[in-house]
């Protein structure tokens, strides 16, 4: 989740600063964006935005949200692993909370779908750096485990005469 926000509203208008936010901090990606057919989505003004960002725009089919999975499934990560365990005191309390829960589903949570590695690291491009160490332990945990076995056997033997 490169960029989050929560508002009061959805307008066109907040979508376009969000848009805009998320490509502050990365200014030189030009990202797809996937969105479904909301008013907001489909306004001359926001189509002219994007055209004048340099993004492009696939508009899910309607009523089949299977298309947009990936956002589909994060709704679900932070409705079942923050907000529904949560009791918020105010707008500002509820900001402070996801903030942090979605700092931590980039920078800590591992993903499945991403062989167990945070997102950040996918990212930053360390992806197989990472699954390369995680190799290396494995193999030598291997080695550690067959010399501990072979010691035990060892020990376990008893003489012949």
């Amino acid at each position: 989740m490169v960029h989050h926000e929560l508002l009061a509203s959805m307008e066109q208008a907040d979508v376009m600063l969000v848009v805009e936010r998320a490509r502050e901090k990365f200014p030189d990606e030009k990202p797809r964006i996937i969105s479904d057919r909301g008013g907001q989505f489909i306004a001359k003004e926001f189509k002219e935005y994007l055209r004048w960002a340099g993004l492009t725009q696939t508009l899910i089919p309607a009523g089949y949200l299977q298309s947009n999975g990936k956002i589909e499934r994060f709704y679900r990560t932070i409705k079942s692993e923050c907000i529904r365990r949560s009791n918020f005191l105010s707008i500002a309390d509820a900001r402070r909370v996801i903030t942090d829960f979605i700092d931590y589903y980039n920078n800590k949570r591992l993903h499945s779908a991403l062989d167990y590695i945070a997102p950040v690291d996918i990212l930053l491009g360390r992806r197989d750096e990472i699954l390369r160490q995680r190799q290396e332990k494995l193999v030598k945990a291997r080695v550690l485990r067959q010399e501990y076995f072979n010691q035990i056997s060892t020990l376990n033997q008893t003489p012949v005469l």
